[in-house]
């Protein structure tokens, strides 16, 4: 059984490219350069940067210029502000290595910044979208000072055919989420999914390296990754319904004679403890554990064990009925 360190997460796509050949391909691939020498490479990527848990991908330098790339697997608006986070660190340590001054002439000579974002997920994005920190700023008349652009590439399995035709391990990387998900689709348990999706790709030498010596440890990435995902697609699931349900109760209180306004307020709270109920449901069908399922609708663990021991007590108790037990 693998077991999955929710505390941090080091990502599949990061392990591949961490290594300087691979990674001079896929610069390559997205440059139409021709590099051959490894070494060029001057890696940055700064180790003790973590945001949101996850360890910021890859980052290096070559052709004067400092390349960041973000792998998600999720739709990210706000990538730009990152980037330019990490960027600010990337060229504070840039000017620490190389004693430069700041406060004084001659002009200083600072690589250009290109900032790529590999997009993996389910959803249907374009092949190639560019972002821009300044469409998160308030509307206003004022010109902002700064900006920082995220360029977003689409390899999901089918998509972006020249780049993976140019990049093999980016080919092989996608070929190899894809299966977990089409093995997922099937009807597979995702351990299963993933364990699958492993033997298949060592026998055909997709990722055989790395796959065959590091079989545990990648197999925990992906679930970690799997789970994080579903876990953030759930909560804005729920976030949604969750708000709808309280603008309604908001929207039919306003105005309403107290006696109906009583009445309509336990039905909506009814209709409230009926919906977080079928949620639970629902996450409980996706094998997600008691304590996800509480993080992500807010809910006492031992409120969420009632419902899933009621229903797994008779499957055909309907949301209605469990709340008129509970």
């Amino acid at each position: 059984m693998v077991l999955v360190n929710r505390q941090y997460k080091d990502s599949l796509f990061r392990r591949i490219f961490s290594d300087k050949s691979d990674l001079l391909s896929l610069y390559n691939a997205l440059n139409g350069s021709s590099y051959n020498d490894p070494d060029e490479l001057t890696i940055t990527t700064l180790d003790d940067v973590i945001y949101i848990k996850i360890k910021n991908d890859l980052s290096f330098i070559i052709d004067d210029k400092i390349n960041l790339y973000e792998h998600q697997s999720t739709f990210n608006p706000n990538m730009p502000l990152r980037g330019l986070f990490y960027l600010s660190e990337l060229y504070q340590a840039y000017v620490d290595e190389h004693n430069m001054n700041i406060y004084s002439e001659p002009r200083l000579r600072l690589p250009v910044p290109q900032y790529i974002i590999f997009y993996n997920g389910t959803d249907d994005e374009p092949e190639q979208m560019t972002l821009y920190l300044k469409d998160l700023f308030e509307s206003s008349d004022a010109k902002p000072c700064i900006d920082c652009q995220a360029i977003q590439i689409n390899i999901g399995f089918g998509h972006n055919k020249a780049l993976m035709d140019k990049c093999c391990r980016l080919y092989e990387y996608s070929f190899f989420v894809n299966m977990i998900k089409d093995n997922i689709n099937k009807g597979y348990k995702l351990a299963d999914a993933v364990e699958i999706a492993v033997n298949y790709c060592i026998t055909h030498d997709i990722l055989r390296d790395i796959l065959s010596k590091n079989r545990a440890e990648v197999a925990n990435m992906i679930l970690t990754e799997y789970n994080e995902e579903r876990h953030l697609k759930a909560l804005r699931e729920y976030n949604y319904e969750k708000g709808f349900e309280q603008g309604l109760e908001q929207g039919l209180s306003s105005g309403i004679e107290e006696g109906l306004e009583r009445g309509t307020k336990e039905g909506l709270e009814r209709g409230t403890k009926i919906s977080e109920i079928k949620m639970i449901l629902k996450l409980h069908a996706k094998d997600f554990p008691v304590t996800d399922i509480a993080d992500i609708i807010d809910a006492d663990v031992s409120r969420i064990e009632a419902v899933i021991r009621l229903f797994d007590s008779d499957e055909s108790l309907t949301a209605e009925e469990i709340a008129d037990m509970l």
